[in-house]
């Protein structure tokens, strides 16, 4: 289950940080309208993969951390 989030997380990180962002910027949208979204969406899709562990942290005995 984390790992497929984990997944989904990076891929949709990685769509708008390295594919739309250069895209739409290519197309003649400012930089700094482009940039903005872009750091939008790295900070949503990072609470998304870091909800799972804070919701683990407190129900789950040791530790919850990746090997």
């Amino acid at each position: 289950m984390i790992g497929a989030l984990a997944v989904s997380v990076g891929t949709v990180g990685g769509i708008y940080g390295i594919g739309v962002g250069p895209v739409l910027v290519g197309r003649g949208m400012p930089v700094a309208k482009v940039a903005r979204a872009v750091l939008a969406a790295t900070f949503a899709t990072s609470l998304v993969g870091a909800a799972p562990y804070a919701l683990l942290a407190p129900t789950t005995p040791g530790s919850i951390s990746h090997d």
